[in-house]
Protein backbone atom coordinates (compact mmCIF):
# COMPACT_ATOMS: atom_id res chain seq x y z
CA UNK A 1 0.00 0.00 0.00
CA UNK A 2 1.31 3.42 -0.93
CA UNK A 3 0.88 6.52 1.18
CA UNK A 4 -1.68 7.77 -1.37
CA UNK A 5 -3.70 4.55 -1.02
CA UNK A 6 -3.52 4.88 2.74
CA UNK A 7 -4.86 8.43 2.65
CA UNK A 8 -7.61 7.43 0.21
CA UNK A 9 -8.66 4.59 2.48
CA UNK A 10 -8.82 6.95 5.47
CA UNK A 11 -11.03 9.35 3.52
CA UNK A 12 -13.30 6.50 2.45
CA UNK A 13 -13.63 5.23 6.04
CA UNK A 14 -14.39 8.73 7.23
CA UNK A 15 -16.96 9.34 4.50
CA UNK A 16 -18.79 6.03 4.96
CA UNK A 17 -18.61 5.50 8.70
CA UNK A 18 -17.86 8.78 10.46
CA UNK A 19 -20.99 8.94 12.60
CA UNK A 20 -20.28 5.50 14.16
CA UNK A 21 -16.49 5.56 14.55
CA UNK A 22 -15.07 5.16 18.03
CA UNK A 23 -12.64 7.99 18.59
CA UNK A 24 -9.24 7.30 20.08
CA UNK A 25 -9.45 10.32 22.37
CA UNK A 26 -9.06 8.38 25.64
CA UNK A 27 -9.08 4.75 26.63
CA UNK A 28 -12.31 3.51 25.02
CA UNK A 29 -11.45 -0.11 25.77
CA UNK A 30 -12.52 0.26 29.37
CA UNK A 31 -15.86 1.88 28.56
CA UNK A 32 -18.83 -0.51 28.54
CA UNK A 33 -20.26 -1.22 25.10
CA UNK A 34 -23.63 0.11 26.21
CA UNK A 35 -22.10 3.57 26.76
CA UNK A 36 -20.32 3.56 23.40
CA UNK A 37 -23.54 2.66 21.62
CA UNK A 38 -25.42 5.33 23.53
CA UNK A 39 -23.04 7.98 22.20
CA UNK A 40 -23.35 6.36 18.73
CA UNK A 41 -19.74 5.14 18.69
CA UNK A 42 -19.63 1.47 17.86
CA UNK A 43 -17.08 0.91 15.10
CA UNK A 44 -13.41 0.45 16.02
CA UNK A 45 -10.97 0.77 13.10
CA UNK A 46 -7.48 -0.66 13.55
CA UNK A 47 -4.72 -0.16 11.03
CA UNK A 48 -1.08 -0.62 10.31
CA UNK A 49 0.90 2.58 10.15
CA UNK A 50 3.85 1.70 7.91
CA UNK A 51 4.51 5.35 7.05
CA UNK A 52 4.61 6.40 10.72
CA UNK A 53 2.16 9.21 10.12
CA UNK A 54 0.03 10.84 12.74
CA UNK A 55 -3.18 8.82 12.68
CA UNK A 56 -6.61 10.44 12.46
CA UNK A 57 -8.54 10.32 15.71
CA UNK A 58 -10.76 7.46 14.50
CA UNK A 59 -7.87 5.07 13.76
CA UNK A 60 -6.35 2.86 16.42
CA UNK A 61 -2.86 1.42 15.97
CA UNK A 62 -2.86 -2.30 15.24
CA UNK A 63 -0.74 -3.02 18.31
CA UNK A 64 -3.76 -2.22 20.50
CA UNK A 65 -5.49 -5.46 19.49
CA UNK A 66 -4.46 -9.11 19.56
CA UNK A 67 -5.70 -11.58 16.98
CA UNK A 68 -5.20 -15.20 17.97
CA UNK A 69 -5.00 -17.57 15.00
CA UNK A 70 -5.54 -21.24 15.89
CA UNK A 71 -3.55 -22.56 12.91
CA UNK A 72 -5.40 -25.89 12.98
CA UNK A 73 -6.58 -27.82 9.93
CA UNK A 74 -9.26 -29.96 11.59
CA UNK A 75 -12.44 -28.70 13.21
CA UNK A 76 -12.02 -30.52 16.53
CA UNK A 77 -8.40 -29.41 16.87
CA UNK A 78 -9.48 -25.83 16.11
CA UNK A 79 -12.24 -26.02 18.75
CA UNK A 80 -9.74 -27.28 21.33
CA UNK A 81 -7.43 -24.39 20.49
CA UNK A 82 -10.39 -21.99 20.58
CA UNK A 83 -11.22 -23.15 24.09
CA UNK A 84 -7.58 -22.86 25.16
CA UNK A 85 -7.13 -19.38 23.62
CA UNK A 86 -10.35 -17.98 25.08
CA UNK A 87 -9.20 -19.02 28.57
CA UNK A 88 -5.61 -17.90 28.06
CA UNK A 89 -6.57 -14.40 26.88
CA UNK A 90 -9.48 -13.90 29.26
CA UNK A 91 -7.64 -11.25 31.28
CA UNK A 92 -5.82 -9.64 28.40
CA UNK A 93 -6.15 -5.83 28.70
CA UNK A 94 -6.22 -5.50 24.90
CA UNK A 95 -9.22 -6.22 22.70
CA UNK A 96 -8.70 -9.80 21.60
CA UNK A 97 -9.96 -11.50 18.47
CA UNK A 98 -10.48 -15.21 18.96
CA UNK A 99 -10.36 -16.72 15.49
CA UNK A 100 -12.72 -19.65 14.96
CA UNK A 101 -11.41 -20.63 11.55
CA UNK A 102 -10.02 -23.89 10.19
CA UNK A 103 -6.91 -23.45 8.08
CA UNK A 104 -6.68 -26.14 5.39
CA UNK A 105 -3.40 -28.01 5.13
CA UNK A 106 -1.64 -28.38 1.80
CA UNK A 107 -2.46 -32.08 1.95
CA UNK A 108 -6.21 -31.45 2.38
CA UNK A 109 -6.16 -28.84 -0.40
CA UNK A 110 -4.61 -31.41 -2.74
CA UNK A 111 -7.12 -34.07 -1.67
CA UNK A 112 -10.03 -31.70 -2.33
CA UNK A 113 -9.26 -31.95 -6.05
CA UNK A 114 -9.62 -35.73 -6.02
CA UNK A 115 -12.37 -36.52 -3.54
CA UNK A 116 -15.55 -34.89 -2.27
CA UNK A 117 -14.60 -35.84 1.32
CA UNK A 118 -12.43 -32.72 1.63
CA UNK A 119 -13.95 -29.24 1.24
CA UNK A 120 -12.57 -27.26 -1.67
CA UNK A 121 -13.21 -23.74 -0.36
CA UNK A 122 -13.31 -21.76 2.88
CA UNK A 123 -17.08 -21.49 2.44
CA UNK A 124 -17.39 -25.30 2.42
CA UNK A 125 -15.12 -25.52 5.47
CA UNK A 126 -17.27 -22.88 7.22
CA UNK A 127 -20.44 -24.87 6.43
CA UNK A 128 -19.03 -27.74 8.49
CA UNK A 129 -17.22 -25.70 11.14
CA UNK A 130 -19.57 -22.85 12.04
CA UNK A 131 -22.43 -24.97 13.46
CA UNK A 132 -19.85 -26.52 15.81
CA UNK A 133 -18.56 -23.05 16.73
CA UNK A 134 -22.13 -22.04 17.58
CA UNK A 135 -22.51 -25.15 19.76
CA UNK A 136 -19.20 -24.31 21.45
CA UNK A 137 -20.41 -20.77 22.15
CA UNK A 138 -23.71 -22.04 23.56
CA UNK A 139 -22.06 -24.52 25.90
CA UNK A 140 -18.97 -22.55 26.85
CA UNK A 141 -18.86 -20.01 29.62
CA UNK A 142 -15.46 -18.74 28.55
CA UNK A 143 -14.88 -15.13 27.70
CA UNK A 144 -15.09 -14.11 24.05
CA UNK A 145 -14.21 -10.50 23.31
CA UNK A 146 -14.36 -10.60 19.51
CA UNK A 147 -15.03 -13.71 17.45
CA UNK A 148 -13.77 -14.07 13.88
CA UNK A 149 -15.49 -16.66 11.69
CA UNK A 150 -15.51 -17.51 7.98
CA UNK A 151 -18.55 -16.86 5.77
CA UNK A 152 -20.45 -14.38 7.92
CA UNK A 153 -23.48 -14.20 5.61
CA UNK A 154 -24.56 -17.71 6.44
CA UNK A 155 -24.07 -17.32 10.17
CA UNK A 156 -27.03 -15.33 11.35
CA UNK A 157 -27.39 -17.77 14.26
CA UNK A 158 -23.85 -17.09 15.50
CA UNK A 159 -24.26 -13.34 15.17
CA UNK A 160 -27.65 -13.38 16.86
CA UNK A 161 -26.29 -15.56 19.66
CA UNK A 162 -23.32 -13.23 20.27
CA UNK A 163 -25.62 -10.20 20.40
CA UNK A 164 -28.03 -11.97 22.76
CA UNK A 165 -25.16 -13.28 24.89
CA UNK A 166 -24.10 -9.70 25.47
CA UNK A 167 -27.68 -8.61 26.25
CA UNK A 168 -27.49 -6.14 23.42
CA UNK A 169 -30.85 -6.61 21.68
CA UNK A 170 -32.99 -6.10 24.76
CA UNK A 171 -31.23 -2.87 25.72
CA UNK A 172 -31.00 -1.19 22.31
Amino acid sequence: MTITNSLSLCLLIEKCCSKHLVLNDYNKFIIPLSQLVHIKQRLFVFCLNPFRQKLPLYLFPQDQIDSIWPNKNETQRMLNKLDYNSKLYQNNPKLTIIQAVVTPSIKSIRKSYYTKKYPNSTIKIAEKTNPLVLKWLQTSSTFVNILLIDNVKMNDEIIHFMITRNNFIEKY
